[in-house]
């Protein structure tokens, strides 16, 4: 629970802003309905792993625009439009996965492992 004041109205002064791990930093990067992990495990979605790639600036320009590349061809996914979805397009929504893989600065075997799994 959130500590108030009268009429409702949070009481900021109470709560606890403090930044004590990784994963506090980076929900600070992310849109609040997105900040609902606690760990970079599973329950990390990826519309905040995309979030974080590209917003954070420790990530070198070509991630951040690979990411926002993926997060774009992402978010067109759920509006079903159909057309935009031919052999074209969906090969190329690939191809933005696999150039922020590449981007990413694996180490090669990592790399390929993704790009293949990609690829299958």
């Amino acid at each position: 629970m959130f500590p108030r004041l009268g009429g409702g109205r949070y009481d900021y002064s109470k709560f606890d802003c403090r930044v004590t791990s990784h994963v506090d930093f980076a929900k600070l990067y992310v849109d609040n309905h997105m900040a609902k992990f606690n760990a970079f495990d599973e329950h990390c979605d990826a519309s905040a792993a995309l979030a974080l790639l590209g917003k954070v600036p420790v990530f070198s320009a070509a991630v951040q625009s690979a990411a926002d590349g993926v997060r774009q061809a992402r978010n067109a996914w759920p509006q079903c439009v159909f057309s935009d979805w031919d052999l074209l397009s969906f090969s190329q929504r690939l191809d933005k996965m696999k150039k922020l893989v590449k981007s990413l600065g694996l180490p090669s075997a990592d790399e390929m492992y993704f790009v293949n799994e990609l690829q299958d």
